[in-house]
């Protein structure tokens, strides 16, 4: 795993580059274990309460989605009446799992790992910040003076698209934000749960390009909105076979292509790379052009979309990209155009959206196309054109709201998903 740095006065401490290199999810293991059991024990006896409290009750059949549950951390009171055996025989579990525990028990080193050391020290150093090259390419230090700097130049001081709110102003447009989605629920009576947590942004580093640059990232997840934008996710992946563009992976589009067979001897592969989708696509043209999408789709049985909920789906598109507020620090913003990347249904939103104007392109080239894919920001396709056939492509998929499209290569070699594409 890479380590990329980008502090250019200050040096990390040393052995930065070695304890970054393993990763962001590397974990330093203990020495030894903890052999502290409790929060074990204390899990155990909530999943029996649990299990125990719901045993005769039914659930309704075909009424289970899993994607749209959220894990609960409620706390089950002791069994009482019926139950008093079972807590009985959990007390008893506990004294005898405790006592054969001690037997074994053994005093544990105080010496730390240097890699703990290192952790250590890095922690509490608050002049450099930790965090994710984008891509995947490994970890990035770098001051966090310049990191913070880099988020308002390269994004939240762009009026046009955040608007700073003041403390008291963000509060009140959140509780605005629970009114309108309390009146949603009650509307379409789904129930989703309610969780009080702070929308937060941070960014990833684009390691990939040079100049670097930073991708914004809006982090939803636990929040009262980012219940109803799973809810929203669901219902659009059940869409994904309208979408003829749409691959899972890398790997999804080599096993299309491998059945491909012999291409014309004029043919060209050819990648692009949306210009910022995410924060690119206008909410209200956005929101027009699917709804106009989904009104046309067939949501029938044969389909096995009988019972797409099609309005409140459209409603819920209004609800959660329109009020999207969160924290940088200690300032507010409310986002005014483009999707927060961290919402649960941010992928499938932006796929959808350019999917929209691809039933267009894939109408008026469809001679010249052999192939056409997308993932989300990342198109694909071999061309089989003249170069000024191919121009006029290039100026129709920058013909559609605000999402303009760059690094267009055409050739017999291109790379695209961590792959390097080849025709022979």
């Amino acid at each position: 795993m890479s380590c990329h740095n980008y502090c250019e006065d200050v040096p990390p401490p040393p052995g930065t580059r070695a304890l970054l290199s393993l990763g962001l999810k590397y974990c330093v293991r203990y020495p030894r274990p903890t052999n502290n059991i409790n929060s074990s024990l204390n899990r155990l006896e909530n999943d029996v309460r649990r299990i125990f409290t719901f045993r005769n009750k039914q659930e309704e059949d075909n009424n289970y989605i899993p994607q749209l549950y959220i894990r609960s951390d409620h706390i089950f009171k002791p069994l009482k009446d019926d139950g008093k055996e079972i807590e009985d025989a959990l007390t008893l579990f506990r004294s005898t799992i405790s006592a054969e525990q001690r037997r074994y028990r053994r005093p544990r080193s105080s010496n730390l790992h240097p890699l703990q050391w290192r952790l250590i020290k890095l922690k509490s150093n608050n002049y450099f910040i930790v965090i994710e090259a984008d891509k995947n390419l490994g970890a990035c230090i770098l001051p966090l003076d310049v990191y913070t700097k880099r988020a308002i130049t390269e994004h939240l001081g762009d009026t046009s698209v955040y608007k700073r709110l003041s403390k008291e102003e963000a509060r009140e447009l959140m509780e605005y934000t629970l009114q309108r989605y309390q009146v949603w629920i009650n509307k379409y009576r789904y129930c989703l749960s309610k969780a009080e947590v702070t929308v937060l942004f941070r960014m990833s580093l684009k390691a990939h390009k040079d100049p670097w640059k930073m991708r914004p990232i809006v982090c939803c997840a636990g929040t009262t909105l980012n219940c109803l934008s799973r809810w929203l996710d669901y219902h659009f992946q059940r869409l994904k076979p309208f979408i003829p563009s749409y691959i899972k992976d890398g790997e999804a589009l080599l096993n299309d292509l491998d059945n491909l067979g012999q291409l014309p001897t004029n043919a060209r592969l050819f990648t692009a790379d949306a210009n910022s989708m995410y924060t690119n696509i206008n909410t209200t043209h956005a929101i027009a052009v699917i709804s106009e999408w989904l009104d046309n789709l067939p949501l029938d049985e044969e389909h096995g979309l009988s019972d797409f909920p099609l309005e409140a789906v459209k409603s819920a598109m209004n609800f959660v990209m329109k009020y999207n507020i969160f924290e940088f620090g200690d300032l507010y913003f409310h986002q005014l155009i483009g999707t927060a990347m961290g919402t649960s249904c941010a992928c499938i939103w932006a796929t959808i959206y350019f999917a929209v104007h691809e039933e267009f392109l894939l109408t008026k080239y469809s001679i010249e196309l052999l192939r056409y894919k997308r993932f989300i920001d990342d198109m694909f396709g071999i061309w089989n054109g003249s170069d000024e056939r191919f121009a006029e492509f290039q100026a129709d998929i920058n013909n559609f709201g605000d999402l303009t499209w760059g690094d267009i290569t055409i050739g017999p070699v291109v790379n695209f998903l961590d792959s390097t594409i080849i025709i022979t």
